[in-house]
């Protein structure tokens, strides 16, 4: 009787709106989920995951700025958008270089995770003597389903997003929108550079 009504309300909070608990952003401070933790020590070994976010005059995000939980493909399954920091030793001059990495660690049916690389941004920062790695400028987000307006490099785009799409941003700099093309199946993006828009 008791799993019988719990059913029946979860039933209906998804009628009404209310999103799983699989697909809702992570809060500050929450740990990785360990499995995604192991996939990225696979696949990426060394990666930082970024857990605090400061970039004046931006106020801090209430949610995880480098790690969001979705199903960005829409096949049921719970992915994880997780922005890396990955040490480019190729870099030259003082300080060790780190690209800004997006990656969409998507979940299979055996449980198992595929990673997916969106989008790269080379020597975004510079670590200086004594620099917490925790702390990052960019940040990601989830973008909710429907229609986006006001995206593009003039401002003007407008999409339809399937599925939640990540929003991955730099304080009154730049946007892009990444999210999963159904019918080309693959991550595209659309792209707002403030100086482009004359806003800087």
């Amino acid at each position: 009787m008791c799993i019988m009504l719990r059913a029946i309300i979860v039933t209906m909070l998804w009628f009404v709106g209310a999103e799983p608990p699989t697909v809702k952003a992570q809060q500050v401070g929450t740990r990785l989920d360990p499995d995604l933790q192991a996939a990225i020590k696979k696949s990426y070994p060394g990666a930082i995951v970024a857990t605090k976010y400061q970039n004046d005059p931006c106020p801090a995000p209430e949610n995880h700025p480098g790690w969001v939980k979705a199903d960005f493909n829409g096949d049921g399954l719970a992915d994880h958008a997780v922005l890396l920091s990955i040490e480019n030793k190729s870099g030259i001059g003082m300080g060790k270089r780190y690209d800004s990495v997006l990656v969409v660690f998507e979940r299979g049916k055996s449980g198992s995770y595929h990673s997916v690389l969106v989008d790269m941004i080379n020597e975004n920062f510079i670590r200086l003597k004594n620099m917490n790695m925790e702390v990052t400028e960019t940040l990601i987000r989830k973008q909710l389903p429907g229609q986006i307006k006001g995206l593009g490099s003039d401002g003007q785009s407008t999409i339809n997003l399937a599925h939640p799409g990540i929003m991955m941003e730099q304080c009154e700099k730049w946007n892009r929108l990444w999210y999963w093309d159904v019918k080309e199946k693959r991550y595209k993006d659309l792209y707002d550079e403030d100086y482009e828009n004359g806003k800087e």
